[in-house]
């Protein structure tokens, strides 16, 4: 393929279609090049090529999962849609077809007999071997294995922290054959740029980023180790199993006929090649959309889901400035956030602390059970927020915690509600999302719509969120 357009105007072109926020931060002018004439590629910008073969995945998916289509690979490294060396095979039935300087290429097929695929990576035999004798966080034993999260949070500490983080984690969490895989998913799970440092990922950051690792490998390897269909089904939950043409990867049992000497991995996101009947892509958790959802237009997409926060519920807690409370866990400074529980910060304690909303009141008949009447008939899809439905994942008297799906790429906000001791009924409330560093007004809707049903319906004084007082998250988010 000869000079076309450059990477960043087909970026450009196809961002409707694509809705994902992580484009905004991972292709910048740093890939703003002819399509057929990319510079060296070498670290964070090979990284940048990998990502944007998933975007590339991620925009024809609908396409994949229909038709369906394969990819290319070789039989030494192969990444994420991105091809060191396009390989032999025909060319027949090719859906798209990017080539680049350096034996680089990305090559989509139609499935068939001469080209059967997924959308896999695999590494060479003395790479293998190398991470094989350094995972010194790994204890495998017979059919058992244990990863030691802690000891690569430790690594990470101690690395030159002006090292990408996909470098180290690739180094020092993967299971052979599945690490740029495990790499470049964990990027768009987190939202991270493909350059991120080390020194960028804060320590809370770090532990989510190694545990979602964790939850990844541990499922791989007991896959691996796996000797049945029921037990491959019990462990895959929302995974995919594809039989692929590699070296290195899963085992031989129970080939399907014709599949002799081919072998199954864990892929995450891609739809080609021999299925199981599990078709949902992976996440360490089944990322199913709420059956409560607007439709199923957009089930085909992968969702966003992001991890749940850890420390969630009514506890004593300390704000950024110093002040010790009880209450629910205070927001960063990012304007995607709502919470009421935080003292109010003094300018000069830390003028970047978000301003706590004002808390809820309701008569002395109020309870919890008013926040859940109203949750139980919320409407989905008002104002065009909230689509993908929503959960209530835990409930008390005293507390209540309900996920909301968006209803396009699936990203979870969490919404907790926490009556107070004492009289009047007072409850503390905290709106916030998972993903992105905006929320485009998402939060602030949802907590005004359910605070405007209480009011109307229970006769509450629940005030919601007065974008006046909150110029600044009104500001960045765009609102009016």
């Amino acid at each position: 393929m000869g000079e076309g357009p450059s990477v960043k105007a087909w970026v450009e072109k196809n961002r409707k279609k694509i809705g994902s926020e992580v484009t905004k931060e991972v292709y910048d002018g740093d890939l703003d090049w002819p399509l057929g004439k990319p510079p060296d590629l070498k670290g964070g910008k090979l990284m940048k090529m990998e990502c944007l073969g998933k975007l590339i995945l991620t925009t024809f998916e609908k396409e994949i999962r229909s038709s369906p289509f394969a990819a290319r690979t070789t039989t030494t490294t192969t990444t994420l849609l991105l091809c060191r060396g396009s390989g032999g095979g025909r060319d027949n039935g090719v859906l798209m077809k990017l080539n680049f300087p350096g034996n680089l290429s990305i090559t989509i097929f139609k499935a068939g007999e001469s080209n059967r695929g997924a959308f896999v990576t695999t590494i060479s035999v003395a790479d293998a071997q190398t991470l094989r004798s350094s995972r010194q966080h790994l204890d495998v034993t017979g059919d058992d294995a244990v990863f030691n999260a802690d000891a690569v949070l430790d690594v990470l500490g101690k690395a030159d922290q002006k090292q990408y983080l996909a470098t180290v984690l690739l180094d020092q969490t993967i299971f052979p054959g599945v690490g740029n895989v495990m790499k470049i998913e964990c990027l768009f799970h987190f939202s991270l740029h493909p350059e991120a440092l080390l020194k960028d990922v804060d320590g809370e950051k770090r532990r989510e980023i190694v545990l979602w690792l964790r939850d990844f490998a541990m499922r791989w390897y007991k896959l691996k180790v796996a000797t049945t269909d029921e037990e491959r089904a019990d462990i895959l939950l929302g995974a995919q199993l594809y039989w692929i043409n590699a070296r290195g990867m899963g085992h031989e049992n129970d080939a399907p006929e014709g599949y002799q000497g081919r072998r199954k991995v864990v892929c995450p996101r891609s739809f080609c090649g021999e299925k199981t009947s599990t078709m949902q892509g992976f996440s360490p958790t089944p990322a199913l959309a709420f059956q409560n959802k607007l439709d199923t237009k957009y089930d085909d997409r992968p969702r966003q889901r992001g991890s749940p926060p850890k420390d969630l519920g009514f506890k004593s807690r300390e704000t950024s400035y110093g002040v010790s409370y009880d209450g629910l866990k205070p927001c960063k400074p990012s304007p995607n956030c709502f919470c009421s529980s935080p003292p109010p910060p003094d300018a000069e304690d830390d003028p970047l602390a978000p301003i706590p909303i004002p808390r809820w009141v309701g008569p002395s008949s109020a309870t919890m059970d008013d926040v859940v009447k109203v949750i139980n008939t919320y409407e989905v899809g008002h104002d065009s927020i909230d689509g993908g439905g929503f959960k209530i994942i835990s409930q008390s008297p005293t507390y209540l915690y309900v996920q909301f799906e968006s209803y396009k790429n699936g990203y979870v906000d969490d919404f907790e509600v926490a009556m107070l001791p004492g009289s009047p009924p007072t409850f503390d409330v905290r709106s916030s999302s998972r993903l992105g560093y905006l929320d485009y007004g998402v939060n602030a809707k949802r907590i005004n719509y359910i605070a405007n049903r209480l009011n109307s319906e229970y006769n509450w004084s629940a005030p919601g969120v007065n974008l006046s007082k909150f110029q600044n998250y009104a500001i960045l988010n765009s609102l009016s």
